[in-house]
């Protein structure tokens, strides 16, 4: 007996000692980070035993904070195709720091769906067009982002209650609770329709700028603007300073089926928005430059447009030269 009991404090220690932690099966795990760039629009997790907090911050980037085994990992986690999927892949026993800790960048998501066996799910402000969350014990709780009204609500409590009921209506934003064992107590933020569109266009940007950022390397090296010679980039074109675009709906929506605006770059950089008023646009250029020219549709996809929109430059009073 004294040589078992020794040899449990023996393997304890050595846990301690080298920043481990150990599970009621004496397995070894720590808490690991899984970070990304990508783009994300959906978050699909199947888990058990395990508490999950989603919040957001002013970042680029995703953060993932889990607790996993020093040898043979417990979770499969990855980014494609705009989804970010957590999985367990063996099922884990006496893990104190059970969490796993969602940090996501500030924008609406499509959809959040997570399935958890014993644990609980906690929102931080967030915002999603669906959400789909299962716990067999345990909670769901935290603040949305968004008004309750403008969601179908089906939330189903076996054994606990919930402070939001259900509502039924026609809608594409759709919020699903399903809890055995367990409360719902879920708030709901003011979030105005400005704030929803200052998210989405912090996320065309941010898709823009990767776009411009993967462009070739060696032509950005090549010039500067300050001296007039233009840095080459694989998009868009050079048009000189008081050019005029003629911003015409039929050619908004040939390019995208519901166009909500038109984004003009200037060098790289956003240079002027312009919103979908069904209505030709004139846009006068100020500067000369490389420009691409854009448009966005509700969905946040967008069509590059830079060789199919007219321009001219007017010669004189009498005169106008059509350049495209």
């Amino acid at each position: 007996m004294k040589k078992l009991f020794l040899g449990i404090v023996l393997t304890v220690s050595l846990g301690i000692l080298s920043g481990c932690m150990i599970t009621e099966n004496y397995d070894e795990y720590k808490r690991k980070q899984f970070r990304s760039t990508d783009e994300i629009s959906e978050i699909i997790a199947n888990d058990s035993s395990t508490n999950y907090s989603l919040q957001v911050s002013d970042t680029e980037e995703l953060l993932v904070e889990y607790s996993d085994s020093t040898t043979e990992s417990w979770y499969d986690i990855d980014v494609a195709d705009g989804v970010l999927k957590i999985e367990k892949t063996q099922g884990t026993v006496g893990v104190e720091e059970n969490s796993v800790i969602i940090t996501l960048p500030k924008k609406e998501y499509k959809n959040i769906s997570i399935e958890t066996s014993n644990g609980n799910i906690v929102f931080e402000n967030i915002l999603a067009e669906k959400y789909k969350c299962f716990v067999k014990n345990g909670d769901i709780t935290g603040t949305l982002n968004g008004n309750e009204t403008d969601y179908l609500i089906v939330a189903k409590v076996q054994n606990g209650s919930s402070n939001i009921k259900d509502h039924v209506i026609e809608s594409s934003k759709i919020i699903e609770f399903n809890v055995e064992n367990g409360n719902v107590n879920v708030n709901f933020s003011d979030f105005d329709q400005s704030s929803l569109e200052s998210l989405k266009s912090d996320a065309i940007s941010k898709n823009i700028r990767q776009e411009i950022e993967s462009d070739n390397s060696e032509n950005k090296k090549q010039a500067e603007v300050s001296d007039g010679v233009y840095r080459t980039y694989s998009f868009g074109t050079t048009l000189q300073e008081d050019t005029v675009l003629k911003i015409q709906p039929d050619l908004l929506l040939q390019a995208v089926d519901q166009p909500v605006k038109t984004l003009i770059y200037l060098n790289g950089s956003l240079y002027k928005t312009v919103d979908f008023s069904g209505e030709e646009e004139e846009i006068r250029l100020d500067k000369s430059g490389n420009y691409w020219i854009i448009v966005v549709d509700t969905e946040n996809n967008y069509k590059d447009i830079t060789d199919e929109i007219d321009y001219y430059v007017e010669c004189d009073k009498n005169s106008i030269l059509y350049l495209q």
